[in-house]
């Protein structure tokens, strides 16, 4: 019954946010705000059936949910930090949450997890600890890390792992004095856009990947947040229309 209840939630939201586009009842903007939030509490459910929340375990949102601009189509960017004492039991009790929010049930799944935005990408572990994510982001941390930082979000788990977490990101991404490869890195970036995976196609206009789409504006946003971020707190936003 549990799980089932977490899948009706989910569902019933999908189709909310469905018929409010099919109806020009609400923008878009207002569309994926709430299906940020409905994601948000199908998380926690989840999180809980799992016992995760009885665990020194956090999950923390990145990307557009992270922003909470999650589209209907969107996967989710999700990062996990844990004490390392109970590590073991940790493992056990997420896989049974990725499990919960991934395998389709009876009208499908809820949401696709990606964990490729965590401390050293699909070759580091699954499960972060708190001094891993430190010296990673302070020893090896890049600048794409820098700019998808800035959406961080804590979904779930205790204050006393969140807060020091929290407080890691925002001084990795937002820093007073600049280097000067950053700028060089900026560009490097941008290119990277328009050539990994994007292919033109005559007649078509690919809205994420496009010069001018999506990508392009999330990297420019992110990037005048990063550059003058640290100077002036009021710039250091997770929402890209904020921003």
């Amino acid at each position: 019954p549990g799980i089932d209840a977490v899948h009706k939630l989910r569902h019933e939201g999908w189709l909310k946010c469905v018929m409010a586009t099919f109806g020009g009842r609400h923008s878009a903007a207002d569309v994926c705000a709430y299906w940020s939030q409905v994601a948000d509490e199908v998380i926690a459910q989840a999180w809980a059936l799992c016992g995760l929340d009885q665990l020194p375990v956090a999950l923390f949102a990145l990307g557009k949910h992270g922003a909470q601009e999650l589209n209907l189509s969107s996967d989710i960017d999700v990062l996990v930090v844990a004490e390392p004492q109970r590590l073991l039991e940790v493992e056990r009790a997420f896989r049974k949450f990725q499990s919960l929010v991934q395998k389709p049930g009876d009208f499908g799944f809820c949401f696709r997890l990606d964990f490729d935005l965590r401390p050293g990408g699909s070759m580091g572990p699954m499960i972060t600890t708190p001094s891993q994510f430190q010296d990673y982001y302070w020893s090896q941390g890049e600048t794409w890390e820098r700019l998808a930082l800035v959406r961080l979000r804590p979904l779930v788990g205790p204050g006393s792992l969140i807060d020091p977490i929290v407080d890691l990101a925002k001084r990795f991404s937002f820093r007073k004095f600049l280097d000067f490869t950053l700028l060089d890195d900026l560009k490097a970036l941008r290119s990277q856009v328009h050539q990994k995976g994007f292919a033109r196609k005559e007649g078509e206009l690919n809205l994420k990947l496009e010069v001018g789409g999506i990508r392009d504006i999330e990297l420019f946003t992110h990037s005048l947040l990063v550059l003058h971020g640290g100077k002036v707190q009021e710039l250091q936003t997770r929402s890209t229309t904020q921003a």
